[in-house]
């Protein structure tokens, strides 16, 4: 506890202590005890008027046991501020913050009003913001390592095999020039062998950037070839999708699609790396206004709430954000885990492409 001499008192508002659920204003006697209790002292303290009238405030309040030393700097100064450790009735520890101060030096017996506000809760903000600022600064510098590796990747695949597919294509199409019809014809073929190979290479690279079954077909095709990508032999985890044959022809907004992609795919290689789950199941179902996703497995479920390091499940949260979507994500430890994605057109749309 502090107090802090002010040269400028107040006076308590009965309006205002009638409506401040969070905050507790009390009027006491000389000797600490309750003249008058808002609601905001009984939601605090647990105690109804009532029960807090005539009773001294460290009863109602264990902790507040600086109560005679506060009267004693208020009637030399007028006011003391106050910051104090406290319980609410829920046990809990709490930092409070206000002040107490003489309501008439002239009175007598002298009366007193307090007023505390608990601190805790925007303490607890603040430190929410601070540790969500550190997540996005994370997720930054993640997102910004992936495109350097994607960069190399992509630079390595275009030098190493598109760039070797084109010098060849070259040096036989200048090989053919005033060559004989029997060896133009020989380079003919292999000329257009080298462009279908070329052809096939540049798709890789741009499947890389951005799956273009997602723009050719949609959404259910880019997540079944997906899917295809990471069957493999015995031992290896089952997947199925769910998806009605008029959800399969369905089309979205470009930006809903690429996120519920973006998204199914994280929940995927987390099912498959991280969960050892033997079993995948990915539910796909809407119409043109609405759209829902769920990928759920039977791996070891999330071993604590997303929290700080699971850049992954945040990067899913920002990607449904962006959209205006809901995303959820429910798991226990041993009982698997259920990714699920909610979207809901503003308005009807057409789609844009």
């Amino acid at each position: 506890m502090s107090c802090i001499p002010l040269t400028r008192p107040f006076a308590l508002l009965p309006a205002l202590a009638d409506v401040a659920v969070d905050t507790l204003f009390a009027t006491l006697d000389p000797n600490g005890r309750v003249l008058a209790w808002s609601r905001g002292a009984t939601l605090i303290s647990g105690h109804a008027h009532a029960d807090a009238l005539g009773r001294p405030l460290d009863e109602l309040l264990p902790g507040f046991d600086g109560c005679a030393a506060w009267m004693r700097a208020a009637q030399i100064d007028g006011l003391c501020e106050l910051r104090v450790r406290g319980r609410r009735h829920d046990g809990g520890e709490h930092r409070f913050e206000g002040a107490l101060y003489a309501l008439d030096a002239t009175a007598d017996p002298a009366r007193f009003g307090l007023i505390l506000r608990d601190a805790s809760r925007r303490a607890a903000q603040a430190r929410l913001i601070e540790a969500t600022s550190d997540e996005i600064t994370q997720l930054n510098r993640r997102l910004l390592d992936q495109e350097k590796r994607s960069s190399r990747r992509l630079a390595q695949s275009l030098h190493d095999e598109l760039g070797q597919t084109l010098a060849a294509l070259r040096l036989h199409w200048e090989a053919t020039r005033g060559g004989a019809l029997e060896q133009r014809e020989r380079m003919d073929e292999r000329i257009a062998n080298l462009i279908v190979l070329a052809n096939r290479q540049v798709r890789g690279v741009l499947a890389e950037l951005r799956p273009p079954l997602l723009d050719e077909l949609g959404l259910a095709a880019a997540i079944d070839n997906e899917i295809r990508q990471h069957h493999g032999g015995d031992g290896e985890a089952r997947i199925e999708l769910q998806a009605s044959d008029s959800t399969q022809l369905q089309r979205w907004p470009a930006d809903v699609e690429y996120a519920a992609f973006m998204i199914a795919r994280e929940a995927l290689l987390n099912a498959l790396r991280h969960a050892q789950a033997q079993a995948i199941k990915v539910r796909l179902d809407g119409d043109e206004f609405q759209l829902e996703l769920s990928v759920s497995d039977d791996g070891q479920g999330l071993q604590a709430p997303p929290g700080p390091g699971q850049l992954g499940l945040i990067g899913m949260r920002e990607r449904a954000l962006a959209i205006g979507a809901e995303l959820r994500i429910d798991g226990r430890a041993g009982h698997g885990t259920m990714v699920g994605l909610t979207w809901e057109a503003d308005e009807p749309h057409l789609p844009d492409r």
